[in-house]
């Protein structure tokens, strides 16, 4: 089982986050996004997975084995950087 990530859940996130669900191979534990509502409808369609404020608390999770990062572009070289170190 791969533990998923997923840091951004605006307009492309939610459709990863189906996807990931999806597959069989895959838990979605963790989802981040700096909004209430996108964190709130999260935590209402998937209930197994927890919905924190920032990306860096996803990234610092022990358990998470994957970062899929589904941010405005401007934010991707940061994030990414962080979660490979």
């Amino acid at each position: 089982m791969i533990n998923i990530g997923v840091i951004g859940v605006g307009y492309w996130g939610p459709n990863l986050v189906r996807n990931f669900t999806a597959q069989p191979d895959c838990n979605v534990l963790l989802v981040a996004d700096a909004k209430d509502d996108r964190r709130n409808f999260i935590t209402a369609n998937y209930p197994k997975t927890t919905a924190v404020a920032e990306g860096n608390e996803l990234i610092d999770d022990s358990r998470i084995d994957a970062v899929v990062i589904a941010t405005p572009v401007r934010f991707h070289f940061e994030l990414a950087k962080r979660a490979l170190q």
